[in-house]
This record gives structure tokens, C-alpha cells and sequence, in this order.
């Protein structure tokens, strides 16, 4: 990515462009790698602007130390049979492990990665401690020690809803209204805690659900509540909330439609990255799999981002988006033909998370404070990201009629 930038850096005016207004945008894994670049001292000056939706560097812990990955690796590379800790392992002799590495399939990898990964995800992490991330994620935002700049940025409605149907299909089917029990539910709930490497709250459970409640339906939609907020929602806004103390521009949205004719089941409401077809115009593109809204919607939407592109500001057909300021900050939330400003956005939740979240944050007297963090994301999340590539690269010839 690093170099990529330096080309763009270099080249972009030979195509028209301004090396000075240069823009990353990412969506979930893409948004954490934006935000790496913020804090990178490599890239400073390569990049003026950032757009991360649904992903930023609170919602993991994505960095580890080279001790670490240097463990984790030879770890990785006996289980797949290419060292072992006599004579042959990555300090030792890593050119024999890597050639016997590249002799292995993709099938072969990606198995050993499954049983190595023991339910977690990234156990190939980021390493700080080198050139490119000199200290972790949490000790540089801690101190302020990242590229200013505008930040546009932004969570969907159900976040959680994904994670649900791909970690749990036996009990959220894709187009299912089952009845899943209050003690399913909080196994569920149980088992995500365990793939983040975090004890459950004592209270969670008293937070996000009625007590005594037996509605199934009630209880799912608490269960995606508090998964999109745990991964997503929470670690945004605390970002955000961060990145502009600094006097920084952060604008944020919600994105809150549910397309028309979408693949995902109804009780998945906006799922997580459902806001990248509109962003990158597949409604204009493929026009006859949505509405005429939609279609316009997209068309709004592409306008806001080129926009801020363009200006650092999202503002555009004179629709005002005011910037993001302070946790309880103004949004703007997201529908066709519906753009309504919000503040506090899950509030009380984000509340809540902040006392077992690891965000750096001013304190009354201008020191920094941190709070409890808990570890990994699902170990699925990778199935996530491939299931929506696929999506896309395939788009066209996916039916819109799934099951």
C-alpha cells in the first residue's frame, strides 16, 4: 500500500491529478488500513484525506510486537510442517521455511490457517515497532501523533447482522424468522467474548437485553446491537471523537437504507458494508436491480464523497453536513431522499463500551487516559471480507433472488 501511494504521489499529475488532494477510502479491512496511514510517519505527505467506513484501528487490536510475530509465525509454519524447533525454523533458517511455504497449496495454507487460527482472526498481524509503525496504534493516537487532515467516516445501521448469519447459520439462517431462545442468545454472545479474547462483562447482558425477555426477534436484533457496536459503532465514534480533539475535520454518517432487492435475509436489516455498491455506483451500473431512489441515491452519494475528495468537505447540491464534534457529535444519517442530522449516536451504548474499550482520550486536565480494551475480532471476519469480494467482482451475474 505504502509504495502505492509513493507511485500515486509521484505520478498522479501525468494523469491529471493533484498530488496535493489525494484521498484513501477503505470499507471494514480497507478503513483499518486507511487508518494505519494516519499514523504512519512513512506516509505523511502522501495523502491529504481519508473516508474509512465501518472500520477503525479501535475495533482490534491489529498490531502486535516482532517478538510476537516472530513466534506466531513459526508457530504457523510447524503446523503446516515447515519447521519445527530443533534445526530448522524463521531465525534459524528462514529460506528453507520459506521455499518449503511456497511449495505448499493455497488449499493447504488457508486449511493450517483455519486450525492454527484456534477461533480468532489476524493471527498474521501488522507488526508495530519497525519503520512504518514505530510504536503501537494505542501509544501514537495516545500522544496526537498522527497526519491531521479531513476525515469522513461513518458505521451502518445493523453491523452486527453479518457476523450473526456467517459465524452462526444454524441459528440465523439467511432468510429465517426462527426463534432463537434467551439461552441460545447469550451462548452466542458468550462464544463471540471467547473469539475476542475478552471475559464477558458481568452486566452485558442486563445492558442489552430485557430482562426475563423471551422474544426471538427482540433478542436477535439486541444480539446484532451489541456486536455492531462492540466491533464497529463504538470504535468509530471514539475515532472520531479522538481524531477531531485534535481540530481536525471529521464528518460522520449513518447509514441507515436497506436496499430494496437486497441478498441479505430481512432480519439482517443494513448489514455490514452494504454501503459500498452505492458508494461505488452499482445502482447507475446495474440500474434495472434497483429502484429509481435508489439509483439517485447512489448518484447523491458518489457527489458527497467526490466532494470531500475534492474539498475536505461532503457538502454538496446545498445540503449542509456539519462536522462531527465530541462523542455525543452531530451525523448526518443516510436514506434515499432522507438526509436528517442526528447527534449522541448510541450514546449510552458507546457509554458503556468505553469502560472495557482501550481508547485513548483526553482527560479534564489535557493528559491521556486508557481504559480496558478487549482482543480479537471473529475469526469469520475473513470469510466476510471474501464473501463481499466475490459479491463484487461477480455482481453481475449474481441473481438478486437468493434462496
Amino acid at each position: 500500500q505504502l509504495m502505492a501511494l509513493k507511485w500515486v504521489h509521484a505520478n498522479i499529475q501525468n494523469f491529471g491529478g493533484d498530488p496535493q488532494r489525494v484521498t484513501l477510502m477503505g470499507s471494514s479491512a480497507g478503513a483499518i488500513s486507511a487508518n494505519f496511514h494516519l499514523l504512519s510517519p512513512l506516509s505523511r505527505g502522501l495523502f491529504q484525506r481519508a473516508v474509512l467506513q465501518s472500520g477503525s484501528l479501535f475495533s482490534a487490536r491489529y498490531l502486535t510486537n516482532t517478538e510476537d510475530a516472530v513466534r506466531t509465525s513459526n508457530e504457523f509454519a510447524e503446523a503446516i510442517g515447515c519447521s519445527n524447533d530443533i534445526d530448522k525454523d524463521l531465525v534459524s533458517k528462514p529460506s528453507l521455511v520459506l521455499q518449503c511455504l511456497r511449495s505448499k497449496t493455497q488449499d493447504a495454507i488457508l486449511q493450517a490457517h483455519v486450525e492454527f487460527s484456534s477461533g480468532t482472526i489476524i493471527s498474521m498481524r501488522p507488526i508495530y515497532g519497525d519503520d512504518f509503525m514505530p510504536k503501537s496504534h494505542l501509544h501514537l493516537i495516545e500522544r496526537g501523533q498522527f497526519q491531521n487532515g479531513e476525515v469522513l467516516m461513518g458505521t451502518n445501521l445493523d453491523e452486527g447482522s453479518l457476523f450473526l448469519f456467517l459465524g452462526f447459520p444454524h441459528l440465523y439462517p439467511l432468510k429465517s424468522t426462527r426463534n432463537v431462545s434467551r439461552e441460545d442468545t447469550e451462548s452466542v454472545a458468550r462464544i463471540l467474548f471467547h473469539a475476542f479474547h475478552s471475559p464477558v462483562p458481568t452486566d452485558v447482558f442486563d445492558v442489552y437485553f430485557d430482562v426475563g425477555s423471551t422474544d426471538g426477534e427482540k433478542l436477535r436484533q439486541d444480539l446484532i446491537d451489541l456486536v455492531g457496536d462492540l466491533l464497529f459503532v463504538c470504535p468509530t465514534v471514539h475515532f472520531a471523537d479522538r481524531y477531531g480533539s485534535e481540530g481536525n475535520k471529521v464528518y460522520y454518517y449513518s447509514f441507515e437504507h436497506r436496499t430494496t432487492d437486497s441478498i441479505w435475509g430481512r432480519w439482517m436489516g443494513v448489514p455490514h458494508s452494504d454501503e459500498v455498491q452505492y458508494m461505488l455506483g452499482m445502482p447507475v451500473r446495474l440500474p434495472k436491480h434497483y429502484t429509481r431512489e435508489e439509483v439517485e441515491f447512489s448518484r447523491d452519494l458518489m457527489d458527497m464523497w467526490i466532494a470531500f475528495a475534492k474539498t475536505g468537505n461532503p457538502s454538496s447540491k446545498g445540503l449542509q453536513w456539519p462536522p462531527f464534534r465530541g462523542s455525543n457529535g452531530t451525523y448526518l444519517s443516510l436514506k434515499p431522499g432522507q438526509y436528517g442530522l442526528g447527534s449522541e449516536l448510541r450514546l449510552a451504548q458507546c457509554r458503556y463500551w468505553k469502560k472495557h474499550l482501550k481508547y485513548p482520550q483526553k482527560d479534564n486536565a489535557g493528559h491521556l487516559a486508557l481504559e480496558n480494551f478487549p482482543g480479537k475480532v471473529l475469526w469469520y471476519f475473513g470469510n466476510v471480507l471474501s464473501s463481499l469480494s466475490k459479491f463484487w467482482t461477480k455482481v453481475k451475474s449474481y441473481s438478486r433472488k437468493i434462496i
